[in-house]
């Protein structure tokens, strides 16, 4: 990358090729929307706190847990909620398609300036953003009601200010200090760009010999991250979300593995990093690599990131959410890399013309073949997909075909018509919010007990939901998961014995059935809720951190 990467600008010309992938761009969100149950866990959060309970998963007496996985989101959407009435179900999707317009954009300003300044720059150009707009990866993450959209953007935001602030101009040195704040508040593992950013910072202060006060002025946003920690220890009474107990079972790097491979086998990205491998050798990028210590370190933060999911989380539950947004950098680094190996050559355009291809192949096969499951049934079901490629690509299908069942089993990776169908399986038959707002009238802290938590707590906003999985209970998630469920992908945990029947759940809702509601003949008091978690948290010996 040069200098004239910098200079964030597209001609009029270029503009053209802008406008067709947009629609392109908005084509595809309308053909992969969809919402996930997980989404509407943040949805109930929010719920709560415009009803005055804060963003908790259970009002009081309940002590407050941290349940959904990006405070900005919830923040931005309550936001929306309040100002204009349009509740999360409605607007998390038109966020998303906000934010992931918002990356589009910033990927075709960098692609432009990245293409090289010869004939064939338009048709580069053109290809990159088609590589984009039409990636299925990139496109299923446009919508969800989940954060995603966000993290991605502000992640390509981020990196594209660290590579300018490789340039020297300083409004991006407060930029990319204030971006890396945000990625910390869209998701936790935005803290790893964090650091980055201090890292990057020391460097450029040992460089340019700057005061030090200079130095801490421009780090300045950083003091939102700090602020928000010692809020969330304020307020839950832990430094981690309660999402990190419930889903942290252990490093599994084989399941990290199959899922990275997958990814690979998936989109031919063997192919992409032969040719970055090839296009460094040939640019011999080390020569002068202090000048570059800000894009080292933010792929060095990346690529961490990825090591993250795959060693110690052992990949993601839905279909490459933690690696989408990789996706833009991906191509810019094949645009890269084309542009290297063939610079004043129609080559250029062919080779990456052909990768973009051959990387389509599987990934658009295997969501044709998706398209069969359209009604949720009790078990995982993958497509095979072999039989349906060409023969001579019948041994690499077969191979695709073995990770993906085997991520399956264990719950890795589902793909978005899964997540897609069972959303709307939960919506089709759980009641109407406002009904199952009315159903325990009378009752004093009715309990709701559900596996499916999602759809579920959104449906019942007046209940106490007792999520069996414990991504939003405190005992639950601290509970050690028994041998045979520590490698089931974010449903890991249960409940201890006892811990369920003492709060005499009214309902039982699991996918697919709903118990019949059950009055209590002796009310449950707040008193007893209050001894009852205070009996669990002392029994796991971490009593000690109740929340205020």
């Amino acid at each position: 990358m040069n200098k004239r990467a910098s200079h964030i600008v597209i001609p009029a010309g270029p503009g053209l090729l802008m406008g067709l992938a947009v629609i392109i761009f908005f084509a595809g969100w309308h053909l992969f929307w969809f919402l996930t149950d997980d989404a509407f866990i943040a949805f109930r959060y929010i719920s709560n706190r415009q009803m005055g309970l804060g963003y908790v998963w259970n009002g009081a007496p309940w002590l407050a847990v941290e349940g959904y996985t990006s405070f900005l989101w919830i923040v931005l959407l309550d936001a929306v909620w309040t100002v204009t009435g349009v509740e999360p179900p409605a607007a998390a999707n038109v966020l998303s398609l906000l934010c992931s317009f918002g990356t589009v954009v910033l990927f075709a300003l960098f692609a432009w300036n990245l293409a090289p300044a010869v004939r064939g720059r338009h048709l580069l150009f053109a290809l990159a953003l088609l590589g984009l707009v039409s990636h299925r990866v990139f496109l299923t993450w446009t919508s969800s009601g989940l954060e995603t959209a966000l993290f991605n953007f502000l992640f390509l935001a981020w990196v594209l200010a660290a590579h300018r602030f490789a340039q020297g101009e300083r409004r991006n040195q407060w930029l990319l200090s204030f971006l890396a704040a945000l990625i910390s508040l869209a998701r936790p593992d935005g803290y790893l760009f964090v650091i980055a950013t201090l890292l990057i910072f020391f460097w450029w202060w040992r460089q340019s010999r700057v005061p030090m006060s200079t130095a801490l002025m421009r780090l300045s946003p950083l003091v939102i991250v700090v602020a928000h920690i010692l809020w969330r220890r304020w307020f839950y009474g832990e430094w981690l979300p309660n999402t990190y107990f419930a889903k942290s079972v252990g490093p599994l790097p084989d399941l990290g593995a199959s899922f990275l491979a997958m990814f690979i086998i998936e989109h031919a990205l063997w192919l992409w990093l032969l040719l970055v491998a090839a296009a460094v050798i040939r640019a011999r990028v080390w020569r002068g690599a202090l000048r570059h210590v800000p894009r080292l370190v933010a792929g060095g933060a990346a690529g961490l990131h990825v090591l993250f999911y795959v060693v110690v989380a052992g990949g993601d539950h839905f279909e490459y959410r933690v690696l989408s947004h990789l996706i833009p950098l991906l191509l810019l680094g094949l645009l890269w890399s084309v542009s290297r190996l063939w610079p004043r050559s129609s080559w250029s355009a062919i080779v990456m013309l052909a990768v973009l291809g051959v990387s389509s192949v599987l990934p658009w096969v295997q969501w044709k073949a998706n398209l069969d499951y359209d009604s949720w049934i009790p078990e995982i079901i993958v497509f095979p997909i072999a039989d349906k490629l060409p023969r001579v690509l019948g041994p690499y299908g077969r191979l695709y075909d073995r990770l993906e069942a085997e991520n399956a089993r264990h719950g890795v990776a589902l793909r978005h018509q899964h997540h897609k169908v069972f959303c709307r399986h939960q919506l089709s038959w759980v009641p109407p919010r406002r009904q199952g707002a009315k159903m325990f009238e009378g009752e004093q802290n009715p309990v709701v007990l559900t596996t499916g938590a999602g759809v579920t707590g959104w449906s019942f906003p007046t209940a106490h939901v007792i999520d069996y999985y414990g991504l939003n209970d405190y005992v639950i998630a601290r509970t050690p998961p028994l041998a045979e469920n520590l490698r089931s992908m974010a449903h890991a945990r249960r409940p201890p014995p006892s811990y369920v029947e003492s709060f005499r759940p009214n309902l039982t809702v699991t996918p697919g059935r709903i118990s019949s509601l059950k009055k209590r003949s002796e009310p449950l008091r707040d008193e007893d809720i209050i001894a009852i978690e205070a009996h669990f948290r002392e029994a796991l010996g971490t009593n000690h951190n109740a929340p205020h």
